[in-house]
This record gives C-alpha cells, sequence and structure tokens, in this order.
C-alpha cells in the first residue's frame, strides 16, 4: 500500500504538479487530530527537545514552575503599560 503511495506521488511529480500542494490540498490535512496521530504512530516525544539535557530539560521540574513557589524564585511578571 504504501509503495503504491509512493508511485502515485512520483507520477503526481511527474506529470509537473506539487507534492506539497497535493497533501495540503487532501481531507487528511484538515483534521485537526493529524498531529496526535502522527505522535502517536511514530512515537515521538511531544514535549522533547534537540538541545543537550544539559542545556534544556523539557522534563525536568523546576521549583518556580508551581504555582505555590516563593516569589523570589518566580519569573518578573512583565507589566504592560496603556499607551494612550
Amino acid at each position: 500500500e504504501i509503495l503504491e503511495r509512493v508511485k502515485s506521488l512520483h507520477e503526481l511529480r511527474k506529470r509537473g504538479k506539487s507534492i506539497r500542494d497535493h497533501i495540503q490540498g487532501s481531507r487528511d490535512w484538515s483534521n485537526p487530530y493529524i498531529l496526535e496521530r502522527v505522535i502517536r504512530v511514530f512515537e515521538l516525544d511531544q514535549y522533547g527537545s534537540n538541545y543537550p539535557k544539559e542545556l534544556f530539560n523539557p522534563t525536568a521540574e523546576h521549583p518556580s514552575d508551581f504555582f505555590d513557589a516563593p516569589e523570589c524564585e518566580r519569573p518578573p511578571l512583565v507589566k504592560r503599560q496603556l499607551s494612550e
């Protein structure tokens, strides 16, 4: 089935049609659950990172991540000034 699909996309390319346009025009592309399906099928870590763990570890917990962290550990709030 996959080989047939690749062959059909190759035929589209031979006819001068864009594969990207074909995919974006398909019904599956507009499916809001496609990302969840891709994550499940390819067993991706949706919170992962390409940075080394020493620089950024998305699974590590920091005390400032919790709502009851002391104010000195929380990032400062940015005050938005109204311009009139």
